[in-house]
């Protein structure tokens, strides 16, 4: 799988730098995340994270209005929720939350609407890094035990805010991957190309 990504991650960038304009910028920020495991009882889902994202970007036009964007990101995902802890002694209640890191390849398809304003989709490929799961209230921890390859959509719009700095709000959810957790990702990110 890595050599998957690997490969579409060259590819992508080599396509591009065959263009005559081409922008390279670099992105980051706040996001939210949470994760469902659709394979445990009653479908369960954890609460809101928040955490963060840093990454590089390029773009080039390919027609008129129709842009395309590859991104390199490193993203902290995950999720936190009160959970019951069975142990040797009997049922004890304690804040549970899962760090799951991941290097994530969105191949995203922009449409120009205005000069300001750029709405857009594609797939997302993220291969994790590392996890685990922490307990706050008993100090005790575990690796994370989840896929290696995160598979989804991502939806994306950026707008111009002044000269080569743009906001984008980006959100991504898991949907290839059937029986494993389902990744949830909202952004507000600041990106700044070069």
């Amino acid at each position: 799988m890595k050599k998957i990504i690997l490969f579409l991650l060259i590819c992508s960038f080599q396509s591009i730098g065959q263009e005559k304009r081409i922008k390279f910028g670099v992105m980051g920020g706040p996001i939210l995340s949470r994760v469902t495991y659709p394979y445990l009882q009653l479908n369960k889902q954890t609460h809101i994270k928040t955490s963060y994202s840093i990454g590089i970007i390029a773009e080039t036009r390919l027609y008129k209005n129709i842009l395309f964007q590859p991104v390199l990101n490193f993203v902290n995902k995950g999720g936190k929720e009160n959970s019951t802890i069975n142990n040797n002694f009997g049922i004890r209640y304690g804040a549970l939350g899962s760090n799951i890191c991941y290097f994530e390849v969105p191949l995203n398809m922009m449409y120009v609407i205005k000069d300001r304003l750029k709405i857009g989709v594609g797939p997302y490929f993220a291969y994790l890094i590392k996890g685990k799961f922490i307990t706050e209230q008993f100090k005790v921890g575990g690796p994370f035990n989840n896929k290696q390859l995160d598979k989804g959509l991502n939806f994306q719009t950026q707008i111009l805010v002044i000269n080569k700095i743009e906001v984008l709000l980006n959100y991504n959810k898991t949907f290839f991957s059937p029986n494993t957790p389902i990744n949830e990702v909202l952004a507000v990110q600041v990106l700044k190309f070069f």
